[in-house]
């Protein structure tokens, strides 16, 4: 019996991936627009990548809003990260929301990155350009 479960499972999985690339549509959008649906009327941050970085190596950044709440990382002060890498944020924001990307320095006042004013109403990429850095951030509305 669980065999057949399993089968007809498997056979549902399969239809639905042939209706989407039937459709045209990919795994990322339906991904994007799965993760965007679980904000709400909020905006979903997906991944920062760093463009150029201030450091030799890695920055250690992170991001916050003018009245200082963390938003990312959650579970850490900062998160390392190297020139052309990818890491994933996957936070929900408010729309028009301001953010503000940080390079946290143990001995010296942390680098401001850059700013960006989030738009509530479509999905597009940021840029942190303010610093001496440059980062992108994808946001799905």
């Amino acid at each position: 019996m669980r065999t057949w479960r399993k089968l007809s499972r498997l056979a549902a999985v399969g239809t639905v991936a042939a209706c989407l690339a039937v459709s045209g549509a990919s795994a990322a959008v339906a991904g994007q627009s799965a993760a965007a649906l679980t904000c709400g009327g909020n905006v979903f941050l997906d991944g920062l990548r760093a463009l150029e970085i201030t450091e030799n190596g890695h920055d250690e950044v992170y991001i916050n809003t003018s009245t200082g709440v963390r938003v990312w990382p959650a579970t850490a002060d900062y998160v390392s990260i190297a020139v052309n890498q990818r890491v994933e944020v996957d936070k929900c924001v408010a729309p028009n929301a301001v953010l503000y990307l940080w390079e946290e320095d143990t001995l010296d006042v942390d680098d401001y990155l850059g700013a960006v004013a989030i738009d509530g109403d479509r999905t597009k990429d940021y840029f942190f350009a303010g610093g001496p850095g440059l980062y992108r951030i994808g946001a799905v509305a």
